[in-house]
Parts: C-alpha cells; sequence; structure tokens
C-alpha cells in the first residue's frame, strides 16, 4: 500500500529459485511466504504494475544470486555459462514456475509488464558471443513457454 501511496505505478519482485527448488527435483510454490502469484494478484487489485525478475541468477545480495546449492554438486555444471548441464537444470525450472505466471502478464489482462531475466548482467569471464547465447538462451525459454 505505501507503495501506492508514494506515487509509483510499478514494483518488482524477485523470485528466488533457491526457495522453490530447495532440493534436486523438488518444487516449492505453495508456501504461503513463496505465494509470488498471490503478491502479483494483490498489486494488480491495487493497479500496480508489475516487472518478475525470474533468474535464473536474480541479484549479488542474496545468498549465491538465488541459485539452489545443490546445483554446484552436479558433476560438470558450470553456472552462468554455456553448459548442457546448467540448460537442462534451467529449463526444468522455468517449465515449473513460467506457466504460472503467463495468465498474469498484461496483454492477457494481467499486471506483469516485463520479466527480466539474469538481473545483473554482469557475467564474467564470457566472451560477448558466448553471453549472446547465453542470454539468448534464456530469452527464448520465456517466450516458447
Amino acid at each position: 500500500m505505501l507503495i501506492k501511496e508514494l506515487g509509483c505505478n510499478t514494483t518488482t519482485i524477485y523470485i528466488w529459485w533457491s526457495l522453490h527448488e530447495p532440493e534436486d527435483g523438488v518444487f516449492v510454490f505453495n508456501k504461503e511466504e513463496y505465494d509470488f502469484v498471490s503478491f502479483i494478484q494483490i498489486a494488480h487489485s491495487l493497479d500496480l504494475l508489475v516487472i518478475v525478475c525470474v533468474g535464473p541468477y536474480i541479484m549479488t545480495e542474496v545468498h549465491f544470486g538465488g541459485f539452489s546449492y545443490w546445483i554446484m554438486k552436479k558433476q560438470g555444471i558450470a553456472i552462468r555459462r554455456l553448459n548442457k548441464i546448467y540448460y537442462q537444470l534451467i529449463d526444468r525450472y522455468f517449465d515449473q514456475l513460467i506457466p504460472r505466471l503467463v495468465p498474469l502478464q498484461y496483454h492477457l489482462d494481467g499486471n506483469i509488464i516485463n520479466f527480466q531475466i539474469e538481473v545483473n548482467s554482469d557475467v564474467p569471464l564470457i566472451s560477448f558471443n558466448d553471453a549472446h547465447q547465453y542470454y539468448g538462451y534464456l530469452r527464448d525459454g520465456l517466450i516458447k513457454r
């Protein structure tokens, strides 16, 4: 409510992968404190638009950028890189996450106006071409869902 009183018309929500897949293949979307859908719907009832930061990396201010720690235990994984194992995990997570957000988009009479991938785009030690491919993969993953 305070955001409306301040004269704002848009808010942002960060969706942490670590909260919604705390263990490999175990998805949690029904805990009240993790209920991003209700948050977005409440924002809609207040005429607030929403930008959803889906990651997979959400920000440096949270532990491990919002990733689940079990991810680093995967043999052969390289996060935020052109890596088949990493891509498979992103696909599996997005398959669970994105369908929950699709009906809340602005063009479907919802209030989500933008999805942001990789909130901090400072992927270290990656070439421009690799970064272009990586971000393209994430973008295309959102679009196809």
